[in-house]
């Protein structure tokens, strides 16, 4: 991470094809290592001084109209006229490690706090914080060396917040949350609210439970645009090391995420679910409360997961099934229209053929 108020080399870098291919990890196919590159762009709109990927076969159409200095694509796509390829195992992979030289900086604050700022005595800043305009930081707060603080953001008494991290503009940390290392929070975030709790009486009117746990979150963290995640009712909502949570995600009391899990926008998980480590949840997955869902599991988009998931098992549908099962059944589905068609010509057989044979018998009886 750079160092607040430092400008990064992003944006302005210039490279060649045979140094793009090192810091890839993959290997220059067909190109002049010598050529100069500025910068990466799409399959469609990349100049001769320009490189691109291909991570998705679908896209490969587009390979015989590519004018980039290069591709950077896997180990079996056969070659496309002249145009140079560099071979990588993991083409998206290498994409991300080009486009972290190439990315523009990011414009943080200076090192220091800025005039406007709410910063309660008793604050404890690292060297080389950065705290921005209109920030508040509560009693007791401690922030890591090098960490970035925002336009508007609100850090609650006795929240730490590891080194080197990000907090963007208008992101909220409740009292006595613990963030890790390099952890990023991105705008309208927010960490450590109340969770859902509530007792009903028996007029039927609800009451409040005190939620009096906190926010845990590992080193690796980011948390996106306008997510949540709720304190714990007691004890601490757990999020684990390398965690990636997009926007409009809702993460409920009480839920223990494992390492490496990702999460898809307006996923939402029901208070004290349990995940394993590396966790993939697409789109609008919902997860019922008091769940465990096992390692590498991977629920796909729109699903309602209503039981546990042992490891490694790959769900969706709502509710959701195991993908064979589900794809299954989505299929019987699929073909309702028809069946229900058959279904009424044979039960109008049927009566046909009942109606004869009424007939034969009141004849036979005749």
């Amino acid at each position: 991470m750079e160092v607040p108020g430092t400008p990064s080399m992003g944006g302005d870098v210039a490279l060649n094809l045979g140094e793009i291919a090192v810091i890839a990890g993959g290997a220059l196919e067909r190109g002049d290592p010598s050529t100069r590159v500025s910068g990466i762009n799409t399959l469609e709109a990349a100049g001769p001084d320009q490189v691109t990927f291909l991570a998705n076969s679908r896209y490969a159409k587009l390979l015989p109209r590519c004018r980039a200095a290069a591709v950077i694509i896997d180990l079996i796509t056969p070659p496309v006229g002249k145009l140079a390829y560099i071979r990588c195992p993991n083409p998206y992979l290498g994409y991300t490690r080009i486009a972290e030289r190439f990315a523009p900086a990011i414009p943080f604050p200076p090192a220091g706090v800025h005039p406007s700022a709410s910063v309660d005595p008793s604050a404890v800043l690292g060297e080389g914080v950065a705290v921005g305009p209109h920030v508040t930081l509560g009693a007791a707060v401690r922030l890591g060396d090098r960490t970035v603080v925002m336009s508007g953001v609100y850090v609650g008494e006795g929240t730490r917040v590891g080194p080197d991290s990000i907090i963007y503009p208008n992101a909220v940390i409740r009292e006595r949350c613990e963030l890790g290392a390099r952890n990023i929070v991105y705008p309208g975030a927010v960490i450590g609210s109340d969770g859902f709790g509530y007792a009903l009486d028996t007029l039927g009117r609800f009451h409040k439970i005190p939620q009096m746990g906190t926010v845990v979150t590992g080193d690796d963290v980011e948390i996106g645009c306008n997510a949540c995640v709720d304190r714990g009712a007691l004890g601490p909502t757990r999020i684990g090391r390398g965690v990636k949570i997009d926007n409009l995600v809702q993460i409920a009391h009480n839920v223990s995420v494992g390492e490496d899990c990702a999460m898809a926008a307006q996923a939402g998980i029901s208070g004290s679910c349990t995940l394993g480590d590396r966790v993939q949840l697409a789109g609008q997955v919902g997860i019922a409360g008091h769940l465990v869902i096992g390692d590498g599991v991977v629920v796909t988009a729109q699903s309602g997961v209503a039981h546990d998931i042992p490891a490694g098992e790959r769900w969706f549908g709502s509710p959701a099934r195991p993908v064979r099962r589900a794809a299954r059944i989505e299929a019987a589905i699929s073909t309702l229209p028809e069946m229900r068609r058959e279904h009424l010509a044979l039960l109008r057989r049927i009566g046909e053929l009942e109606r004869r044979i009424a007939e034969l018998e009141g004849r036979d009886g005749g």
